[in-house]
């Protein structure tokens, strides 16, 4: 629906109203007048007749009386006028009907015809002795004829004042309202398009001539043509449009300014990708030469652990094997000396059971000191072969690391440290040995090194366990411990506090490595300065 018939039906509607609420007062007005009328009548008929009877009936001329009857009956609401006694109707007068004379008739006998319009009045005629009662009869429906027609008159002229009014409302709207509403929507229209156009070109990124004529086809060259809200309306609108066109100029400046420095900053972002990809290839490179190196630096500090490893355990063998040699060399000069006196046969009973003794004692001295060899040796193995060796297998917990415990004898017997064990002697895993050999010998190790630094006698405490399904491993000595900053780091590669004195920082690195990565459990250091440093470690077991 077009704005012209909303505002036209809008106004219609209220002055339809308003005419509606006048129409309805007026007509009830216009009835309560006429009501007020017909009452004022009825009562001036009733005086009239009585006035005018009361000489007609006292002289009993009745010709006269029915003379002035006929000019009341003149009146087309009085339909009956009736003349009464004390007790009887006297005579009764009723329009159209010729005049009857009663006697001893009473009122209620008389036939008279009324229905729900019809209004009585009552008097008395009283003239020198005379007293009569008269009663006057009215009917309503000549004043409601007249009530209706006075209605029609106005409905015929509320008809014609409306259409009259709607008429004028519709040019008025027209001129006033909607002419410039219309050149209103045009302009706005005009703009839209102009607006759609430059936003095209504008994101097509076209800043040419195309977007310069778009900017001057608006609609800022009209003039205001009114004076009242309307051309208040149509000023802010070409104001407006003076700012979109100030604001497209400044974007257009700006964006080719953004266009420039954006295309400079592609090519820079181009570069830095470039030097960027370059620097991640060499960081790259960096990092896998790093992991080599720890590789190989972790597989160069395993390689002097089996050394020194080797070195303690040679020189351990040194001492069994040198007696050995030694008592062996004295038995053979013996045997040599007794064959030589055999053979001259200047053997004595007694240099026989000497050289019995002595071959005896030898004998024993050699076979213990190779036997402390070959216990040696065997440790050494089963050690140096796990450790180089990445097999699971089932075996002895507890002596297997005596066996750990052995190995590391030549660095155990220039201290007076002691090693208590608290577990099962039976306690069986299967698992990687050669791993556990490595954490161990590298936590014995750390020991030595740092925890009994400047301690003479120090005591190294290991508590094996199963619970449920893993392995529970308490490891503690009761060294100088270390302070909170340290246990944060002791897992960190390359970390260590004797950085000038040999130490690499690797070692607590692999032991954690080993059990998290290898065994897959877990590790905890715990300490308390100048009193302790505990390990706990938890490593599930397979069946």
């Amino acid at each position: 629906m077009k704005l012209s018939i909303k505002l036209v039906l809008t106004m219609v509607s209220a002055i339809l109203l308003l005419n509606i609420l006048y129409f309805i007062f007026r007509i009830s007005f216009i009835s309560n007048d006429l009501e007020n009328q017909f009452i004022k009548r009825m009562d001036n008929t009733l005086y009239t007749t009585i006035e005018g009877s009361k000489q007609s009936i006292y002289n009993l001329d009745l010709k006269n009386l029915n003379y002035f009857i006929n000019t009341i009956f003149m009146d087309e609401s009085v339909i009956a006028i009736i003349f009464e006694s004390k007790k009887y109707v006297t005579s009764a007068y009723i329009k159209d009907e010729p005049l009857r004379i009663y006697n001893n008739v009473k009122k209620s006998d008389i036939n008279l015809k009324f229905d729900d319009e019809t209004v009585i009045r009552e008097g008395v005629v009283a003239y020198n002795n005379l007293n009569e009662k008269v009663t006057i009869y009215f009917t309503k429906k000549f004043m409601k004829k007249g009530l209706a027609i006075l209605i029609l008159n106005q409905v015929y002229e509320f008809l014609i004042t409306i259409l009259l009014l709607i008429i004028f409302l519709y040019m008025a709207v027209r001129i006033i309202i909607l002419k410039p509403i219309a050149n209103l929507t045009n302009m706005s229209e005009t703009l839209r398009k102009n607006l759609l156009e430059i936003r095209k070109a504008l994101a097509e990124e076209n800043y040419g001539m195309k977007i310069i004529e778009l900017i001057g086809e608006t609609i800022i060259t009209q003039k205001k043509i009114y004076s009242d809200e309307f051309g208040f309306l149509q000023q802010t609108m070409i104001e407006l449009a003076q700012t979109i066109q100030n604001s497209i100029r400044v974007i257009i400046k700006h964006a080719e300014t953004l266009e420039k420095i954006n295309n400079d900053l592609e090519l820079t972002v181009i570069q830095r990708t470039e030097e960027l990809q370059n620097s991640n290839d060499a960081l790259l490179d960096t990092i896998e030469s790093l992991k080599r190196a720890q590789n190989q630096i972790i597989q160069q500090e395993k390689m002097a652990s089996l050394g020194s490893l080797v070195a303690g355990i040679a020189h351990e063998i040194n001492t069994p094997v040198g007696i050995g040699v030694t008592a062996a060399s004295h038995l053979i000069e013996k045997t040599s000396e007794i064959n030589d006196k055999f053979q001259r046969a200047a053997m004595s009973k007694t240099e026989l059971m000497s050289y019995f003794a002595v071959a005896q004692d030898s004998s024993k001295m050699i076979l213990n000191n190779l036997s402390r060899a070959a216990e040696l040796i065997n440790s050494f193995k089963k050690v140096a072969v796990d450790q180089t060796s990445e097999a699971q297998r089932k075996f002895n917990f507890y002596q297997y690391l005596n066996e750990i415990i052995l190995s590391l004898k030549p660095k155990l017997k220039k201290t007076k440290h002691n090693i208590e064990i608290d577990m099962a002697n039976d306690l069986e895993i299967y698992s990687y040995p050669g791993v556990f050999s490595q954490i161990f010998t590298n936590l014995i190790m750390n020991s030595l090194t740092h925890g009994f630094e400047n301690i003479e006698s120090g005591v190294i405490s290991i508590e094996a366990q199963k619970i449920n399904n893993e392995l529970r491993l308490i490891y503690k000595d009761n060294g100088k411990g270390a302070d909170t900053n340290v246990v944060k780091k002791i897992f960190d590669p390359f970390f260590t506090t004797k950085r000038g004195s040999g130490g690499s920082g690797l070692g607590m690195n692999i032991t954690y490595n080993l059990v998290v990565e290898k065994l897959k459990g877990s590790i905890v250091c715990r300490s308390e300065q100048n009193r302790y440093m505990e390990f706990e470690i938890y490593v599930p077991l397979n069946d």
